[in-house]
């Protein structure tokens, strides 16, 4: 919880890097809870779409979400 919290001041200062919400994502694959996974890695597509890792690993969150 600390990670991502520290995450989020960052996107404070930084709100494009896409790879701080790759990382919000990947604390939350950690934790095992794939549908937070999964709506961090998607705005960090949304501030990239062409970021490739945030691709990659939306399509492992959702090889893992049960809808």
């Amino acid at each position: 919880d600390q990670a991502v919290a520290e995450f989020r001041k960052a996107l404070v200062l930084y709100p494009d890097d896409e790879g701080l919400y790759y990382n919000i994502a990947r604390v939350w694959i950690e934790k095992r809870d794939w549908a937070a996974a999964e709506a961090a890695i998607q705005q960090g597509l949304a501030v990239n779409p062409d970021f490739q890792e945030g691709k990659t690993l939306l399509n492992y969150i959702r090889s893992h979400l049960r809808y």
